[in-house]
């Protein structure tokens, strides 16, 4: 009898706490995988992120545990939906080709407190959570940029708070513009048009592609994507019409961030004014282009780009009293031609 009570008793009790349970919501599960220091680190952390999860919902239990070379945290609550949370990994890419971040979990922790300080500033939130992560999930992966780290706090966030944004854009080739020049020309741009940079990372990420990453606090959803422009035999051609771009009219506007360079193989940059194929990219945050944000050809063609450049100012000059204002952007270039070796002629195109 004493074992039928017993487990009478046992019935009632699991009977009660789901009935509690169900009554509040369904059960929810936040987990987050990262790199602690050691688990004793890791189940801190766990017990913090519980006791802030407890201000909104009934929190059953939280737990870190061992995972691969990691470790895994894990708060385990009753709520009719998910708790929102405040993250920067708004826009988080699993791809390994558009992975990218830190070298390493000490280059990561190193720029942690920086990080935390703009979450806190911009947001409004305090986080309970900040850890690097190996976004390959595989401490012995080949990647070169494979560690990113995790800010979260439980929102909502106030309505006039700047959110961070994790943005990347895959690019096929090599940066013929150095890497830190574009990195420094997104920063500013981000800086220029009232957005906070928390970081920014342009760099070889893998055998033929190039990876630009952003992670900038902003008070709407942005989003980043590439367009080229033009292909150039001569990368001093290029080079100059970069230049052109990045100080005209157009590249002051909203979605505009920076106009660089790319090659088709590595280009040593002691060769000088190599030759090749290069193209010019324009790198916007936008989820893609309006028909007046793209360059429209004019009809004149030229059989090199310095017979381009010598009469482009003249042929434009013509077009902007015919239409009666300024393009915002005029260049010289071979429009793109994947299906020829040879491209046709260099075109004069511009922006109006």
């Amino acid at each position: 009898m004493k074992n039928s009570n017993h487990t009478q008793y046992f019935l009632v009790a699991v009977l009660v706490l789901f009935g509690s349970i169900s009554a509040q919501g369904m059960i929810q599960t936040y987990e987050a995988r990262g790199s602690w220091r050691d688990q004793a680190d890791c189940s801190n952390t766990a017990a913090a992120g519980a006791d802030a999860f407890k201000k909104q919902v009934a929190v059953i239990s939280s737990s870190c545990t061992p995972y691969k070379n990691d470790f895994k945290l894990a708060v385990v609550y009753s709520a009719e939906k998910k708790v929102e949370t405040v993250s920067t990994l708004t826009r988080y890419i699993t791809l390994h080709e558009l992975q990218g971040g830190y070298r390493s979990h000490q280059e990561c922790f190193a720029n942690l407190p920086a990080e935390l300080s703009i979450f806190r500033t911009q947001t409004g939130l305090e986080p309970f959570i900040a850890v690097c992560f190996n976004e390959s999930g595989d401490l012995t992966s080949y990647g070169q940029f494979d560690w990113n780290l995790r800010i979260e706090a439980l929102g909502p966030a106030a309505p006039n708070a700047y959110l961070p944004n994790e943005i990347a854009t895959n690019l096929v080739g090599f940066f013929l513009t150095p890497e830190s020049e574009i990195r420094q020309a997104i920063w500013e741009a981000l800086v220029t048009k009232g957005f906070t940079p928390a970081w920014v990372q342009a760099h070889h990420a893998s055998s033929i592609a190039n990876l630009i990453k952003v992670r900038a606090y902003a008070p709407r959803e942005l989003d980043l994507i590439h367009n080229e422009f033009a292909t150039f035999t001569r990368q001093s051609s290029c080079f100059r019409e970069a230049t052109r771009v990045n100080t005209s009219q157009y590249a002051r506007e909203e979605i505009y961030l920076t106009a660089f360079c790319m090659s088709e193989t590595a280009i040593d940059p002691n060769l000088g004014d190599a030759t090749g194929r290069f193209s010019l990219k324009v790198a916007y945050l936008a989820s893609g282009l309006e028909h007046k944000d793209r360059p429209q050809k004019l009809p004149a063609r030229f059989a090199t780009y310095e017979d381009c450049d010598s009469q482009r100012v003249s042929i434009v000059s013509e077009l902007e009293k015919s239409i009666g204002k300024s393009v915002r952007a005029s260049f010289c270039g071979k429009l793109y031609s994947p299906d020829n070796e040879i491209a046709p002629a260099y075109l004069i195109q511009v922006i109006e």
